[in-house]
């Protein structure tokens, strides 16, 4: 699903605070809504009683919402650190066009960069490595994962037409030839089709996750829940550097057996992630995303 030709509102706090006040009694007592951050999909806040408001922007946020709402309370009990066990806040209104979800906040703090190179890394590695193998083993009703999204390489087709002209304006001479030339390869390449079908994350990096005491403490942001390949999930951890990404799929593979080609997949799989900034860019008509999908473009396997 996309949006385009989305425009988005700006956000109505105390109309928000209101419908929230009169909707969602069990947030008692709100108080100050605090705005925590700005997501693709979602705007995030907190209540002072400690629950954690996520607004949907877009339809496709509020379709992911649903799902969050039927799948992550069924797949908490399975993994050894918390995750958001969302319930419904708001229905579509007024306040919140696509409506709102809500959770009680999580023990620990966000993690930041320098924790993937400093200190007590490897700990934290080999912990990520072997809480990512239990989600992939997760097996769930079908009552409960129905709906799900499931990955499929096809879907990228749409995603190539709809950002290659505006990117191929913005690139500089020669990048667009290697950039066309990147997914020319990637459509021919058989190995994109076969795997096994776990539940996966979607987008594993520092900022979703929270520390405490020296510990992975929970998971977060999982709008980008689905049903595909293990290695997308391994692939994304590429932004960790490769010391951090070694270690976690050293300690994972201590717990699952992966595929053969798993790795030449995950490579694949990160390379593409970029596209998705620059998606976000066209439909928002969003230069500041233009300028960091850019760079990460530049520096990424393709350009860099």
């Amino acid at each position: 699903m996309t949006d385009a030709g989305w425009e988005e509102a700006e956000l109505d706090l105390l109309g928000l605070l209101a419908a929230l006040e009169r909707e969602a009694a069990f947030l008692a007592p709100i108080g100050e809504l605090r705005v925590l951050g700005l997501g693709f999909y979602s705007r995030v806040l907190e209540t002072e009683s400690g629950w954690i408001v996520r607004v949907a922007r877009t339809a496709d946020a509020a379709y992911r919402h649903a799902y969050e709402t039927r799948t992550l309370p069924a797949l908490a009990p399975l993994l050894g650190v918390a995750i958001p066990e969302p319930v419904t806040a708001l229905p579509p209104s007024e306040a919140a066009p696509f409506g709102a979800i809500a959770y009680r906040s999580l023990l620990g703090r966000v993690m930041v960069r320098e924790e993937t190179t400093e200190g007590n890394w490897q700990s934290l590695a080999q912990q990520l490595g072997q809480e990512v193998a239990r989600l992939h083993d997760a097996s769930l009703p079908r009552e409960v994962t129905g709906g799900l999204h499931t990955f499929d390489p096809e879907d990228f087709a749409d995603l190539r037409a709809q950002i290659a002209a505006p990117l191929r304006a913005r690139l500089m001479a020669g990048e667009w030839e290697k950039v066309d030339a990147w997914w020319e390869q990637f459509r021919a390449d058989p190995t994109l089709r076969t795997w096994e079908n776990v539940l996966t994350h979607g987008d594993i990096w520092w900022g979703n996750l929270l520390v405490e005491g020296g510990r992975i403490s929970g998971i977060l942001d999982w709008e980008f829940l689905s049903v595909g390949d293990a290695a997308w999930d391994l692939g994304t951890m590429r932004q960790f550097g490769d010391a951090f990404y070694e270690a976690v799929v050293d300690e994972y593979c201590q717990h699952r057996q992966l595929d053969s080609n798993w790795r030449h997949r995950a490579d694949q799989w990160w390379a593409l992630r970029t596209f998705f900034g620059v998606q976000f860019a066209v439909e928002r008509e969003d230069e500041g995303e233009w300028v960091d999908s850019l760079r990460k473009l530049r520096e990424g396997p393709i350009l860099g």
